[in-house]
């Protein structure tokens, strides 16, 4: 498959890591998250980042929102 064709959802429920942790309980979600993302940028994969609006998480969408442009410059810059 090429780099062009390969496409990946990843679930973000929210941009802290203890919220996001705390909605899919499971401690060290957060950052297992963002180094698939990281891994999937690097290779070449067309990212889509899934959320799911609720009330645990409605006060941080705007944040989510931002997150795939911060990890975007960070895996590029390094």
């Amino acid at each position: 498959m090429s780099k062009a064709t390969r496409r990946g959802g990843i679930p973000l429920y929210a941009a802290e890591e203890e919220l996001h942790d705390t909605i899919v309980k499971k401690q060290g979600a957060f950052d297992r998250l963002i180094q698939s993302f990281a891994m999937l940028f690097e290779a070449g994969a067309a990212i889509e980042l899934q959320t799911v609006v609720m009330r645990q998480n409605d006060i941080n969408l705007r944040d989510c929102s931002t997150i795939a442009t911060e990890m975007r410059w960070q895996t590029t810059s390094v």
